[in-house]
Formats: structure tokens, sequence, C-alpha cells
């Protein structure tokens, strides 16, 4: 939500993905409120061809893309015995699997056109060893190590990525996963 406000006042048009309808449609009505021009398309990351039929709305609708905000994720805070198979491949799929999926499909994009930024959202928790928090450190430091290894892949491109490492923030995934 922060994120698509500062892109919006910023005059930027916006495809926003969200699995939760309402609230992908409750942003989507903030940001057109100050005017700016958004997509609002509801995606399960999960779901590979969800995935690159969402990018490819997003590309024919803009005639193309020029920044990529990989911030989706899922926590899970829990002893590490008690986290099911089935909750850690949810995890793993759209902390980075979905991330690193919607890196090549933008990339498909942009470097035709030599021109684009990714800015791929990890976590100090990529770095910080966080007891419960086994399955969110491993994707967001392979994230990480991705987005690093992508931004020396593409050095000699007008194609920029950035890591970001936030600490704590305070978003409903936060909220629901004190452990």
């Amino acid at each position: 939500r922060a994120t698509a406000h500062l892109f919006a006042d910023e005059g930027a048009r916006l495809a926003i993905f969200d699995i939760n309808e309402a609230a992908l449609e409750a942003v989507a009505q903030e940001v057109r409120s100050v005017g700016a021009e958004v997509l609002p398309l509801v995606v399960n990351l999960r779901d590979r061809q969800a995935v690159e039929k969402a990018v490819g709305s997003a590309i024919e609708h803009f005639g193309g893309l020029d920044i990529l905000v990989n911030n989706a994720g899922v926590q899970i805070v829990t002893p590490t015995p008690t986290i099911t198979d089935e909750r850690a491949e949810h995890l793993l799929t759209v902390d980075l699997t979905a991330a690193l999926r919607l890196q090549r499909l933008v990339l498909e994009d942009m470097l035709p056109h030599d021109h684009g930024t990714i800015v791929n959202i990890a976590s100090l928790a990529a770095i910080v060893p966080t007891p419960g928090m086994m399955h969110y450190n491993a994707a967001k430091s392979a994230l990480a190590a991705a987005s690093e290894s992508l931004r020396a892949e593409l050095s000699h491109t007008n194609v920029n990525v950035l890591t970001v490492y936030p600490g704590p923030v305070a978003t409903d995934m936060e909220a629901s996963n004190v452990a």
C-alpha cells in the first residue's frame, strides 16, 4: 500500500497484484483518488500461469514496464519442527519462486528496451538469523543472493537491480505472526 502511494504521488501508472481482491480494490481506489492510473490484478503468486498472464496484461495495458517492486511476502514465526511441508512450500513459493519468476518475466520486456529497474524487497532476516523463522530467513536470503547476482549479470545494461533489506515493518503480515 505505501509503495503504491509513493509511486502514485510521483505520477506513475501502476499495475498492482494481490491475492486478496478486497484489499487490492481498496488500494486501487486510494491511488485513483490522487489521480493515478492503476490496473489492479487479482493474482495468486503460487499459480505460474496466473503470474505469466498478469505480467502480460500489465505489459499490454501500459505498453511496457519500467519498474518491478517484488514485495509480496508470507511469514511464518513458529518453532521449525511444527511447520508443515505445505506451509513451508507456500512461503517459499510466494517469497522466492514467484519473485524469481516475476523478474524473469519483466526482463523479457525490459532488456530489449535496455531500460528498467527491479526492486527486490528482501529483509534483514536474510542476514540476521531469527529463531522460529527458518523458512522466511532462507527465502529472503536466497532472494537477496539472486538479486545481487542479477545486478552483477545486468551491469552492462541499463536495467538496474536494487536489493532492499528492511527491518520489521508494521504490516498485517507482521502483526499476525508475532511469536
